[in-house]
């Protein structure tokens, strides 16, 4: 039932207040004059104490406008979850909101629904103790009969079955809410992803690509860990194969650019300073792509190497390009001393399919297998093969 009451009767409870954030400056003012020329259409909903459970805004603006009484509508709630779960859910169908202000919203949501699952918990432990449970170990088949006769509205459940419930609620995926969730846990301690969240609050960015980008970062972070932590390379070796992690410097994007290097990219001054285990007698393939063709030569006798070919894989579909579109990568090959190497006819060009980013055709290794003798050695390498050694990624 509706009442209208005095402003001087009602009560602002300061954590209910701060439950749902203001609505901006243009919502409110929208709202400010639609009062002023039709009154408070929709009552303000408060508890049995007369405080405030939803309608803040309009309680607001009643005293701006001076207004002496406002409608009001009593309603009777069991306890203060159910008051924050009213208030959110009041709003969240108000509002026209992004996928992430709704997540916002569903962790509030979560965050009661984890408060209400402590106390079912405690209620748990009383009600098993009086059934004689207490101090029976837990698994056992006492335990699980004695635990049968506690009803079920007493019992906690899952955080995973916690977000599903709340994401139905609130109208996103259990999936972009557990997202959030852990976006919001590393946002308190990461003054970047705050600003990324904030990106997605706003509807510039989605919950999962924000998410793909932390992701993305951590495996960089976790490489370059490892990578930190390798051993120096004591042997030498009559075969290296290496892959630079060129610097493109480009940034991961999973809206836009999503070809960013994978792994920890290295300036060319950083790759000068590469000390290869090369054998006296060695031969040396290094990849590279049309980008950094002119950087390779100059590399390859940074090293100590001599030029002598270049071998050009040509992929089965086009890749991305600012020019034109590559469909290429080169391997340009270099001696150092008197190598062995068994030449028959091959030839420059090797057509084999692109099976993902960096990775280097299973055709080229079993042409270098055939054509160099001695220990081989994949520098930077991304898979495990036999009879070779792989340093600096796996």
């Amino acid at each position: 039932m509706n009442k209208n009451l005095s402003l001087d009767l009602l009560k602002e409870n300061e954590t209910y207040k701060q439950i749902m954030p203001p609505p901006n400056a243009e919502d409110y003012q929208t709202l400010k004059d639609s009062i002023r020329k039709y009154g408070i259409k929709n009552p303000l909903v408060i508890n049995q104490n007369y405080e405030i459970i939803d309608g803040y805004s309009r309680f607001r603006i009643a005293k701006e406008l001076k207004l002496k009484t406002v409608p009001c509508k009593i309603q009777t709630f069991k306890d203060e979850f159910e008051e924050q779960e009213y208030i959110i859910l009041a709003n969240l169908h108000r509002r026209h909101l992004t996928n992430a202000q709704k997540a916002e919203i569903g962790l509030k949501l979560l965050e009661i629904e984890e408060k209400k699952s402590r106390e079912r918990q405690k209620e748990l432990g009383k009600q098993f103790g009086k059934l004689g449970g207490r101090g029976i170990k837990k698994g056992t088949e006492e335990y699980e009969k004695k635990k049968t006769l506690v009803p079920k509205s007493e019992q906690g459940f899952s955080d995973g079955r916690a977000i599903e419930i709340v994401a139905q609620k609130v109208g996103i995926g259990k999936d972009s809410l557990w997202k959030a969730k852990k976006i919001k846990e590393k946002a308190e301690q990461d003054e970047r992803i705050k600003k990324l969240w904030e990106d997605a609050i706003k509807g510039k960015k989605s919950i999962n690509s924000v998410y793909k980008t932390i992701k993305h970062e951590e495996k960089i972070k976790e490489l370059e860990e490892k990578i930190k932590q390798l051993p120096k390379l004591e042997k030498k070796y009559q075969v290296i194969v290496i892959d630079p992690p060129w610097q493109y410097g480009t940034k991961y994007n999973p809206d836009g650019r999503r070809v960013a290097s994978p792994y920890p990219e290295m300036s060319i001054e950083e790759l000068e300073k590469l000390e290869l285990p090369a054998d006296d007698n060695c031969i040396l393939w290094l990849w590279t792509t049309n980008a950094f063709l002119h950087d390779a030569f100059h590399l390859i006798e940074k090293w100590g190497f001599e030029y002598k070919t270049l071998l050009t894989w040509v992929k089965d579909k086009m890749g991305v390009g600012v020019w034109l579109r590559g469909q290429t990568e080169h391997c340009l090959l270099g001696v150092k001393g008197k190598p062995v190497i068994n030449l028959t006819n091959q030839s420059t060009v090797l057509f084999a399919p692109n099976r993902g980013h960096s990775r280097k055709p299973d055709e080229f290794y079993e042409m270098v297998d055939k054509l160099c003798v001695g220990k081989k050695l994949d520098y930077f390498g991304t898979k495990k093969r036999e009879g070779w050694d792989v340093y600096g990624t796996i």
